[in-house]
């Protein structure tokens, strides 16, 4: 008898260890119940990708007769759809890889693909709205808090992050040209951007030139209300079978900013300014050309509503538009791609003249992923040139996902955003 209490004494003391080790086993047996872990959920190693970027773009510009031969008169006006379909492989740390690709399909507006008679443009068929294919890797990474973007194959303007102005590249440009082909690469601290980019604009050809061009970018936020930054370009215009010859076509423009609106309680009160270099040489002739310039920025705006004024005075920053190639074809702006109001001395003395641009504009706050620009200008290079009518529509559904991630920084960031550039 006092073996059996003895044992039943032993196993009664050892039943709490037991279940704490064999927690299933002693569950089962004495209607424990069994405590379930909640399921980790499980990231898919591949996902659906897509983005959508919507353009409406109207650009009326009256010149005065005697201006005809710096820019004529005409209107642009059309709406560009470009929706991208894709992959998306998010590796946690190791960055989020996408490959997306995508159609740019493209209406002028006017230009009616079933117009008749001597309108009818076999060009203009419904098919002809597809302006081209994109197709693109990109990389998302950080370090630290450094955010790095890499982008290899032929995709839309929008992934660049820099802000580039007019005497980089015009609104026709950018009207006509969506795409990059080549590569673009950039890093993001919480007060500062640089990017570098590869546009592959030709192949060479019988008719068809090389081409291409390294643009760059470049700002940092030094204080809240002080930045410095740049934007420049290296233009290679080569020749074809047609027409031999190489053009060089170089610009660099360094700028300092100073932003007193948090002192002053306004939306905008900026001032941006900084000297132009250019250099350019038609290789056809011995020598070298260097031109020098200044571009200065003033921005103010309260209850969305502002008033802008962009000068630029120097030299001439398009010195061979109106000469011919070795085929007899006019440059124009087969080889700039800025805004052909910087052609401010055509006088062979080469004298420093004034390009000065003031407008009226409405900027409202819409969303994060929309934004709409309204500005009536007036233009003056040298003289009275004429008056500028803009309006501009944009959506980039991709800007969605990105503004929580802002809200988040920005409750650590001190200074100001580095690349809010004041535009044309």
């Amino acid at each position: 008898m006092k073996k059996t209490l003895i044992a039943l004494s032993l196993l009664l003391a050892a039943l709490p260890a037991g279940a704490q080790m064999f927690p299933d086993l002693f569950g089962g047996l004495f209607g424990q119940p069994r405590v379930q872990q909640p399921a980790q959920p499980q990231k898919k190693a591949v996902e659906l990708d897509y983005d959508l970027i919507f353009n409406w773009t109207f650009v009326n510009d009256e010149f005065d007769g005697g201006r005809w031969d710096l820019c004529p008169s005409g209107t642009l006006a059309g709406a560009r759809l470009s929706p991208f379909l894709g992959i998306r492989i998010d590796r946690g740390e190791g960055g989020v890889h996408r490959i997306l690709g995508g159609i740019d399909l493209f209406k002028e507006f006017g230009a009616h693909p079933t117009a008749t008679g001597f309108e009818a443009d076999p060009l203009l068929e419904n098919a002809r709205l597809i302006r081209e294919f994109s197709l693109y890797y990109r990389l998302d990474r950080s370090f630290g808090k450094t955010d790095m973007r890499a982008v290899f194959g032929s995709f839309p303007r929008a992934l660049t992050q820099g802000h580039y102005s007019p005497l980089i590249y015009s609104d026709a440009k950018v009207f006509y040209d969506n795409n990059f082909d080549g590569l673009l690469l950039s890093f993001r601290r919480p007060a500062s951007l640089y990017e570098i980019g590869l546009d592959w604009n030709g192949m060479y050809g019988v008719d068809r030139r090389e081409e291409f061009n390294v643009f760059t970018y470049g700002a940092s936020s030094l204080a809240d209300w002080f930045a410095l930054g740049w934007e420049g370009m290296f233009h290679h215009y080569a020749d074809s079978d047609h027409a031999k010859g190489v053009v060089d076509d170089h610009i660099l423009h360094p700028w300092a900013r100073f932003d007193f609106a948090e002192r002053t309680g306004l939306q905008a009160l900026r001032l941006e300014a900084g000297p132009v270099a250019y250099y350019c040489r038609d290789r056809r002739y011995p020598g070298h050309e260097f031109r020098f310039g200044g571009l200065a920025v003033t921005d103010l705006r309260q209850w969305n509503f502002g008033i802008r004024n962009y000068c630029y005075y120097g030299n001439d920053l398009l010195p061979y538009f109106a000469d011919t190639d070795a085929s007899g074809s006019v440059f124009g702006t087969d080889l700039y791609m800025r805004m052909r109001m910087f052609r401010v001395d055509t006088d062979p003395a080469r004298i420093p003249g004034v390009f000065d641009y003031l407008s009226l504009y409405w900027e409202p706050q819409i969303s994060e992923f929309v934004s709409l620009h309204l500005n009536a200008a007036v233009l003056f290079n040298n003289g009275y040139s004429g008056l500028e009518q803009r309006l501009f529509l944009k959506f980039h559904l991709d800007r969605l996902g990105k503004h929580a991630r802002k809200k988040a920084a920005a409750k650590t960031a001190r200074r100001t955003e580095p690349t809010q550039r004041i535009p044309l």
